[in-house]
């Protein structure tokens, strides 16, 4: 494979790797023009007012005018050591895959491979401080997404805790993106908060939080997200929840008030938090592992009497992990002696022993007292004159 064919199958697998910072940087960018917008807005409407103040009024004014354009230069320096610190990542990343395609750094690029995917499964599974310091053990801080995780891990811990403000400030930090992809998360989070106030009996409160945030008909700018038909018909069914109350047994009502809900709320968000990043849903170390064993995934690595301690298909983990995935095409197989775990070929021809097992000479040789053979499978024994010599045919 030539290196540009190379690069660019690295380039299609290691998308997320430069999408995330990527992302990260827009998100700044648009945090800081929208506080700046508002200061600035704040700032020509004093300038316009400065002509109809007093002298005293007018020189109050134009202090306060000065210490907002401070704050604006401050947030704008922030926002710039920001950016400079993503760009920082993204330069690394780049030349990090650029790495892959160098005949000297295909195996430092892979070995830092590795370190990453197993960095991503700890960050999945919720093993933060255990990623982070093997993410500085490693001097890989600037291609993990340490930090982006973590604030994940904010809106988890919120809703695990059964309150959605984290999860809401996320939604409006990414407002625009979760748009494009049709995201409901927001809504979800708004009809869980009215049904907890219901759940509290704040029922006053409840129909006041629903018409702000589930049945009002805003401009688009204003609302917190569009109701479609599915959506709708999910706000009735809460609004008659309200009337049965939490304690109720009638379904669909109490199926609302039932704590799976948080649990379908975090799988709502981890879906669109992937999909923002465009992650995977999956571990990479799961992936890359089925890649692995889909190649080596035979029938007979699920039936006991065949197991083999040298075959991870053998082991019930990644069993579990295969699963879905199809059985392995060989064209051409070959046959390995389970005594002595090589191939059966010509220079180390198949013996088959009465009973109908089959082993290599040198497997059987090893393991021959007295012209006899006891099969380590039945612990049968025969006479080394009773094998027969076996033929493979490709």
């Amino acid at each position: 494979m030539s290196n540009r064919a190379k690069y660019g199958s690295v380039r299609d697998l290691e998308h997320p790797l430069l999408k995330v910072p990527f992302e990260q940087l827009n998100l700044t960018f648009r945090s800081s023009q929208k506080a700046v917008d508002k200061d600035l807005s704040v700032v020509q409407r004093a300038v316009k007012d400065l002509s109809k103040k007093k002298p005293k009024e007018a020189g109050e004014l134009i202090g306060k005018v000065v210490s907002r354009l401070r704050g604006v230069k401050r947030k704008l320096e922030e926002t710039n050591a920001e950016e400079v610190k993503q760009l920082s990542i993204i330069r690394c990343r780049i030349d990090h895959l650029d790495s892959a395609s160098e005949g000297q750094g295909e195996k430092r690029y892979s070995h830092v491979r590795l370190n990453r995917i197993l960095v991503d499964y700890m960050l999945r599974e919720g093993y933060y401080d255990s990623a982070n310091k093997m993410a500085e053990t490693t001097n890989i801080q600037n291609l993990v997404d340490v930090e982006v995780f973590i604030k994940s891990k904010n809106v988890l811990d919120g809703l695990r805790g059964h309150t959605c403000t984290a999860a809401l400030q996320w939604c409006v930090d990414n407002k625009s993106k979760l748009k494009k992809s049709n995201s409901t998360l927001e809504f979800q989070l708004r009809l869980q908060e009215f049904l907890e106030l219901v759940r509290s009996q704040k029922k006053h409160e409840a129909i006041d939080y629903a018409r702000k945030y589930l049945t009002a008909k805003k401009p688009e700018e204003e609302r917190n997200e569009a109701i479609d038909a599915s959506n709708m018909a999910l706000v009735q069914r809460s609004m008659a929840a309200l009337a049965f109350g939490p304690g109720t047994s009638l379904s669909p009502y109490r199926e609302l008030f039932q704590d799976e809900r948080w649990a379908e709320l975090e799988e709502m968000f981890k879906k669109d938090f992937y999909l923002l990043y465009s992650l995977t849903t999956k571990p990479l170390l799961t992936i890359t592992l089925q890649a692995g064993l889909s190649a080596l995934k035979t029938p007979l690595a699920y039936q006991e009497d065949h197991y083999n301690v040298n075959d991870p298909l053998c082991d019930k983990t990644f069993q579990d992990i295969s699963n879905d995935l199809p059985y392995a095409t060989h064209n051409h197989s070959k046959l390995v002696c389970r005594i002595s775990n090589q191939v059966m070929d010509d220079r180390n021809p198949a013996m088959v022993l009465p009973n109908g097992n089959v082993y290599s000479m040198k497997g059987l040789e090893s393991i021959c007292v007295d012209n006899k053979v006891t099969d380590p499978r039945t612990k049968e024994t025969f006479a080394w004159s009773g094998l027969r010599k076996s033929f493979i045919m490709n």
